[in-house]
């Protein structure tokens, strides 16, 4: 098991509370729909061709697993995931399809990619999220910037992507 960084033993992803409060499938009923977002979107232009490719805050590994069925076998899949018991759930279900599941962030990790896919992790970063249009709008365009900032300056430039994602 490949790990990157220390648990966070009050963080909910890590001492397990997020798993059980949730049934202990990190969401993976909605993988195959999200993966074919994702190839709408890489369709949408075909002139970015990316060969490596991650998910910050993978879960259980499902939507990479659902890519790597539909992507061919080049492209290297690499998912990070902070909780211990989504990162075991996507090694035991997920580890022989060739991807590279990660315990750890990937800003501690110095390997780069031409894409970097950021699913359900937003939101889940405020505890006061907006659910609802207006609310503390404000403060997520502040996180967003900030966060996209934080991106750019490790990897070097924004992916085409996050464009796209107001479409769905």
């Amino acid at each position: 098991m490949e790990t990157i960084m220390n648990a966070d033993s009050g963080n909910i992803y890590t001492d397990g509370t997020y798993s059980s409060q949730h049934g202990g499938m990190w969401h993976l009923e909605d993988s195959p729909h999200k993966a074919r977002w994702i190839m709408r979107m890489l369709a949408r232009h075909p002139h970015f061709q990316p060969k490596k490719i991650c998910e910050i805050g993978c879960g259980a590994g499902g939507i990479l697993a659902e890519l790597r069925k539909i992507m061919p076998e080049d492209i290297e899949l690499t998912g990070y995931e902070i909780s211990p018991q989504a990162d075991a759930m996507s090694r035991q279900h997920f580890g022989d399809l060739n991807i590279r599941f990660i315990l750890g962030t990937a800003f501690d990790d110095p390997y780069s990619y031409d894409l970097a896919l950021v699913m359900d992790v937003v939101e889940r970063m405020l505890p006061t999220y907006p659910r609802h249009a207006g609310r503390r709008a404000e403060e997520m365009a502040e996180l967003e910037e900030a966060m996209l900032e934080l991106y750019r300056e490790r990897v070097g430039h924004y992916p085409i992507i996050n464009r796209e994602l107001n479409e769905f």
